[in-house]
Order: C-alpha cells, then sequence, then structure tokens
C-alpha cells in the first residue's frame, strides 16, 4: 500500500569537518537514493502526488521541484510553505516531474514520508542532478494570528470542543483524522480531537502564511471546515456563491485570521538547474 501526500504546496543540515591535530578527518557521504530516474511530465494534470512504495520506493508523479525542495528542507514543523522558499526560476513551481527512486535495503520497507533519512536523500539528489545550491537567512515576512471572531467568544457551527482520550482512539486504531486535523487538497479541513495549535498549523498550509495560534482556547476540537480555493481545477466547479477565506472561517468555525509581521528563518535558492538526464 502507498503512502502519499498530495501537493500542498524541509531545515538543511550542516555537517561541519573536524580537524585534529596533523590530521584531517573526510566527512562521511551524504545519505542518497541508490538508484533515481527523473523524467518531465507533460501530461497537463493538475494533480501532483509523492509517496512511498512497498521497499520503501519513493515515487513522485507530476511534481513540481518546488515540492521537492519544500519537503527536503522540512523542519520539525512540517515541510516548507512556499512563502518560506525565496528566489529561484518560475519553471520551480510549473515544470512537473515524474521521479522514482530506491533509497538502500537498510531503510526498510516502513519507513515514513516525514522520515528524516527521506528528506537528507531528497536534498542529496537536487544536488546533484538539479544542481542546486542554497542558504537560509532571517527576513521579516507576513504571519496570521488566529484569533476569535465574535465578541461574545462563540465558535461556529461547523467545529465544536470535544473530551477524546487520543492515547485510547490511537490504540483502537480508530480511523483517521484521530487528534489531528486532515487538509483536503484545495477545499478545506477535517479534524477530530485537534488542538487550537494544530487547527493553526493546518490553515498556514491552506493561507500559505504561518499561523499562530491566538484564540487563547484549550482543549480538543471536531471540526469540518469547507473552502474551495479560487482559481483551481476545483473552483471551476463549484458553487460561484463560494465565499472567500476570511469569511468562510468566520461563519463556518468563528475564527479569523489578523495579519501581521515575523522574522523568520526562510530558505534562498542561489542556483538550481534543469536536471541532468538519467
Amino acid at each position: 500500500m502507498m503512502k502519499s501526500h498530495r501537493l500542498l504546496a524541509l531545515g538543511t543540515a550542516v555537517v561541519v569537518g573536524c580537524v585534529a591535530v596533523a590530521v584531517s578527518a573526510q566527512a562521511p557521504a551524504s545519505p542518497a537514493f541508490d538508484v533515481a530516474s527523473i523524467k518531465p511530465n507533460k501530461s497537463g494534470d493538475p494533480v501532483a502526488t509523492f509517496g512511498i512504495q512497498g521497499g520503501g520506493r519513493v515515487i513522485a508523479a507530476n511534481f513540481p521541484v518546488g515540492g521537492l525542495i519544500s519537503m527536503a528542507f522540512r523542519t520539525p514543523a512540517g515541510v516548507l510553505r512556499r512563502s518560506q522558499i525565496v528566489g529561484g526560476p518560475d519553471w520551480l513551481n510549473i515544470d512537473r516531474f515524474d521521479i522514482e527512486a530506491k533509497p538502500p535495503s537498510s531503510l526498510g520497507p516502513g519507513i515514513r514520508l516525514d522520515a528524516p533519512e527521506i528528506a537528507e536523500m531528497l536534498r542529496t539528489l537536487l544536488t546533484e542532478r538539479f544542481k542546486l545550491a542554497v542558504h537560509h537567512e532571517m527576513r521579516e515576512t507576513s504571519v496570521f494570528d488566529l484569533v476569535l471572531a465574535r465578541s461574545d467568544r462563540r465558535l461556529g457551527s461547523q467545529i465544536r470542543q470535544v473530551q477524546v482520550d487520543c492515547a485510547a482512539m490511537r490504540a483502537a486504531r480508530t480511523p483517521a483524522p484521530v487528534c489531528a486535523v486532515v487538509t483536503a487538497p484545495l477545499k478545506g479541513l477535517t479534524g477530530r480531537g485537534a488542538t487550537m495549535e494544530q487547527i493553526a498549523s493546518a490553515l498556514s498550509g491552506i493561507a500559505d502564511r504561518g499561523v499562530r495560534d491566538h484564540t487563547g482556547l484549550t482543549g480538543t476540537f471536531d471540526l469540518d471546515f469547507a473552502w474551495v480555493a479560487p482559481q483551481t481545477p476545483l473552483a471551476q466547479s463549484a458553487d460561484p456563491n463560494t465565499p472567500s477565506l476570511s469569511t468562510a472561517l468566520q461563519e463556518q468555525l468563528g475564527l479569523k485570521l489578523e495579519p501581521m509581521k515575523e522574522s523568520m528563518d526562510v530558505l534562498v535558492i542561489d542556483h538550481i538547474e534543469h536536471p541532468t538526464e538519467n
């Protein structure tokens, strides 16, 4: 069974060589895929997928390089948002590729997409095949504070506070989402037993900006938030009266996003090329 991510739109590790007296130690080779195939995809399909098949084989279909970079330089908070990646050519998020990569057999078939080894091997792939060069720097960026929209502090009809035992639910293998928020590609959020911090993190992916929880609410919540992003394939068949993200958030959840500024670590692309042939 294949574990996969839909495209939403990872920090980089720095290896410092150690020098002993009159002896220099060579840094170990970066983790890398044993074999990797990269082919342009000209299908025009709006859907991009990235996942792992049995045996740990990485399969990406119709995937942009910008998406690979966001996964390769992920942080503990998750993949990088597009707003956290600065620079690079236009084709970064336009050109699509089909990628098959076989990791070392030592990783085993049960490895997860968010495993550090996957990110390290993706960084090596980007460096070797796309000639990627990057650096980090602090820049002032736009963020949102998630706050209550109503003066009486009431929440909307699509969210309610619940009491859940997350450990018991996971032990019982309750169907997902359990004590988490799941992002439906381009259209909204579903959560069961989620904290406001988790909801804010999920909204970061929709808003493509950092979202900080400033609601002051504790505990866990169930929610079903439906919204279709404009200028997407889903929006073409959506109700023309579909509300904006801001309106939907206030009407359905009783929350709103307040724009703020924050100094944030961003990944700056210094150089990248189209991939070398297989």
